[in-house]
């Protein structure tokens, strides 16, 4: 393998959760912070990686009865495919999934919370500054499997990897 190609990853990003469907009207958007650690194995055709991700996604959230914050801290595995660097460029395809833990903590009332399966896809691209470094842009569909609602959302996101 040519020098230049590392086979850890390791990513820190950032990341807003825009929710579709039923709570859009209750949540507007929530952050999350997350962190990623993959292992990279060279195959003629790109790259494959496989690994775990964390995050946790906070935002306040106001239905008709209660306000509060609302986490969403999902925990999982990671797969990926991305295309070896064209110049300073890659492409790529991400799933995840596990479990999350989903938690409410209402104005004055009572904490509520609950662990739930989860599935997430994305693609992107990320940018080479050196052999060691990359920042990637993605845009991912997140779909947490919560009894009611069905919790789903967009997640674009920035993430600072680097590669050891």
């Amino acid at each position: 393998l040519p020098k230049k190609y590392k086979h850890l990853d390791f990513g820190l990003g950032f990341a807003p959760f825009i929710p579709i469907g039923e709570l859009g009207s209750y949540l507007t958007v929530a952050y999350n912070p997350y962190a990623s650690f993959s292992y990279r194995v060279f195959v003629p055709f790109g790259i494959i990686s496989a690994g775990f991700r964390i995050g946790s996604g906070i935002g306040y959230a106001s239905g008709i009865a209660e306000k509060g914050i609302l986490s969403l801290s999902p925990v999982g595995i990671n797969i990926s495919y991305s295309t070896f660097r064209m110049a300073f460029l890659s492409l790529f395809l991400r799933a995840a999934g596990g479990m999350a833990v989903i938690a409410f903590f209402p104005e004055g009332g009572t904490i509520s919370g609950a662990a739930v399966p989860y599935a997430e896809a994305g693609a992107g691209f990320s940018v080479f500054f050196t052999n060691s470094l990359k920042l990637s842009a993605e845009t991912a569909y997140s779909v947490f499997f919560n009894s009611d609602p069905l919790i789903m959302g967009l997640i674009p996101s920035l993430m600072l990897s680097l590669l050891l």
